[in-house]
């Protein structure tokens, strides 16, 4: 598959501009490039690139809607699961922060309650004491 690059914020090879041409094995393009490159129309424009497979840095193959609008629906589709794992984890920071301060406030409840039951413990000694005086 051939597509032309239509935005550097992706990891393509050393020398690639906007509107080089860069040739993927098969008919999927690696998820880092979605959005950031446009198909070739027929497939005839001379490649420029060759892409080189980073397993760790790729991930799954991702299917390049040939279709202009079917390509901004999934970018659109794209830019929401963004926006929605930014506020996800925004309330996992909220919800972790909660959580350290109930720690907080537990362990201050665990101290109070173990100094009750001292002070209990020291006011039954201190009963039974006077019981056998008296």
């Amino acid at each position: 598959m051939k597509v032309t690059v239509t935005a550097l914020k992706a990891p393509w090879a050393a020398g690639t501009a906007v509107g080089s041409v860069v040739e993927f094995d098969g008919d999927a393009i690696p998820p880092c490039f979605a959005g950031k490159c446009a198909p070739v129309e027929g497939g005839e424009a001379a490649a420029d690139h060759r892409y080189v497979p980073n397993p760790i840095v790729d991930g799954a193959p991702l299917a390049l809607p040939a279709d202009p609008d079917e390509l901004k629906a999934v970018e659109a589709l794209l830019s929401e699961a963004r926006l929605e794992a930014d506020e996800l984890r925004s309330r996992v920071e909220r919800a972790e922060a909660a959580l350290a301060a109930k720690g907080t406030e537990l362990e201050a409840s665990q101290a109070e309650l173990v100094a009750a039951l001292q002070r209990a413990t020291d006011a039954e000694a201190a009963l039974a004491a006077k019981s056998k005086k008296g």
